[in-house]
């Protein structure tokens, strides 16, 4: 992850010694220590043995010998290098020193509330959130990106809630800059469908449309605002508003906890032996993946989820493509079949018999275009949507797919 101002910590939450305020002190002891043993080396090695002068005139000769002496014009040569290797080590480790003690500093100045004069009128809340942020080193994006991708739900929720707690406090401070307000800004547009998100993805679907609502609202509201000053919101929060949200929300109203609208019977469309009806697969978890063939993003991540899950009893996994303008349906198979043995992937596979409509697509709410992932519980109702799926989503799939095989 990118690396952190002086002057401000890190949003996030604690995701591993290595970033961890404690893992940086050891990297700074780490980093002396290596420091002092190189400089240790040089002096002991004959790169640095040159012997001291006893006269003028010996200091007369030096400079002769080094244009004579091959040997010995290397030899000096090595020795500026090694000086120069020095210096700067001693330079990085005072940088390092710097920037912990900055970080420690920022960890302090965070818990001053706009207006006070110091932490003792802090809410506790807000310094619980303080402490969750300040345990992170980095950018925060790219701290809910590893989240995400180790599929740690739990760390992925105190994320949101750490942002949806102080990020609020820190913008009420007036003394804030420019720079810091739409980090902050941005931060928070983006939290209202995280949080949403990960109350999906622990099977709450309730909480998860009531923040997806109010994410939506908030957006909405602003970007109102925005406009009667003659700005735009943030492109970013558009794409999490329209593009994530409002997808989500609508799969929440309209289809999760219940049956899908119509049954894989794909019938000649089908190109592989096994074939899966939906009808007889009671008490097993179905896994759906809609992509066209070919599909660079999300063949990766049927890959991964199909390894992932080889020899898991209780999860069968499916994927369904489409016919592309006006191809044939035995080219269309034959492409599916190509693309399919290309990713190692050897399950049930077949195609949308509506070769013009794609009309099987459409009643389950998947993309044509981009791949749409979709999971069945045990008792055969939609539990879990994701657009544009892809290789780092692995993990958390497999997490949820966990979940909701062991009917939680």
């Amino acid at each position: 992850m990118a690396g952190v101002p002086a002057s401000e910590p890190s949003a996030g939450t604690a995701v591993g010694s290595s970033i961890a305020l404690g893992g940086v002190a050891v990297k700074v002891k780490v980093m002396l220590v290596v420091s002092l043993l190189a400089c240790a080396v040089l002096l002991v090695t004959g790169v640095v043995s040159i012997p001291k002068p006893n006269s003028g005139a010996d200091r007369q000769r030096i400079p002769e010998r080094l244009v004579t002496d091959e040997s010995e014009q290397a030899e000096m040569g090595q020795l500026e290098d090694a000086r120069r290797e020095r210096d700067r080590l001693r330079a990085r480790v005072a940088e390092l020193e710097a920037s912990l003690r900055a970080q420690e500093e920022a960890g302090d100045r965070m818990i001053e509330a706009p207006g006070t004069e110091g932490a003792e009128d802090v809410p506790p809340e807000i310094q619980t959130a303080v402490q969750s942020w300040s345990a992170l080193l980095g950018d925060p994006e790219r701290v809910w990106d590893q989240l995400h991708d180790e599929g740690d739900i739990e760390k992925m929720e105190e994320f949101t809630s750490t942002v949806g707690t102080l990020i609020p406090w820190k913008l009420a401070n007036e003394e804030l800059s420019d720079a810091d307000r739409v980090k902050y800004e941005r931060l928070l547009d983006l939290n209202g469908f995280r949080e949403g998100y990960v109350k999906f993805a622990q099977g709450n679907f309730a909480a998860a449309e009531t923040a997806l609502e109010k994410h939506i609202e908030d957006l909405d509201e602003k970007e109102a605002t925005l406009a009667g000053e003659g700005r735009a919101l943030d492109a970013a929060a558009r794409v999490y508003r329209d593009a994530r949200s409002k997808v989500v929300l609508r799969f929440l109203r309209e289809k999760a906890g219940r049956p899908p609208a119509s049954e894989l019977d794909l019938g000649d469309g089908w190109i592989t032996e096994k074939r899966v009806l939906l009808g007889e697969l009671s008490g097993k978890v179905v896994a759906v993946l809609f992509r066209r063939a070919g599909d660079k993003r999300a063949g990766p991540f049927l890959q991964g989820l199909s390894s992932d899950l080889e020899g898991r009893a209780g999860v069968e996994v499916v994927t369904i493509g489409y016919f592309r303008g006006d191809e044939a349906p035995e080219e269309a198979r034959a492409t599916l079949r190509k693309d399919l043995a290309a990713l190692g992937y050897e399950g049930p596979a077949g195609l949308d018999p509506d070769n013009t409509g794609q009309s099987l697509f459409r009643s389950w709410q998947a993309n044509v275009g981009s791949a749409t992932f979709m999971i069945l519980d045990r008792q055969g109702r939609l539990a879990w949507h994701m657009t544009d799926p892809k290789a780092s989503d692995v993990r958390l799939v497999s997490r949820i797919l966990d979940r909701i095989a062991g009917g939680r």
